[in-house]
């Protein structure tokens, strides 16, 4: 089971973009990937999985995720 997640608003959320930004600059960052899988029944006891990547930068300790609508695209454009 994951971890619980916490709730930001979007001041916090600028916040920590504008931290991370800086961590960046300074090359105390690094990429680091995951890939998940969406699944739905097709019949019973079948089922169809789709994988996709999310992507993170983590810095001192603390990922921000920066996954972009082009991470996942299939059509390769």
């Amino acid at each position: 089971m994951a971890p619980p997640t916490p709730i930001l608003t979007s001041e916090q959320v600028s916040r920590e973009r504008e931290r991370v930004q800086i961590l960046k600059e300074k090359n105390k960052c690094e990429l680091k990937s995951l890939t998940q899988h969406l699944c739905h029944a097709e019949a019973p006891g079948e089922y169809i999985c789709v994988p996709f990547k999310r992507v993170f930068e983590k810095c001192l300790g603390h990922a921000l995720e920066v996954t972009d609508a082009d991470t996942n695209d299939i059509q390769g454009s």
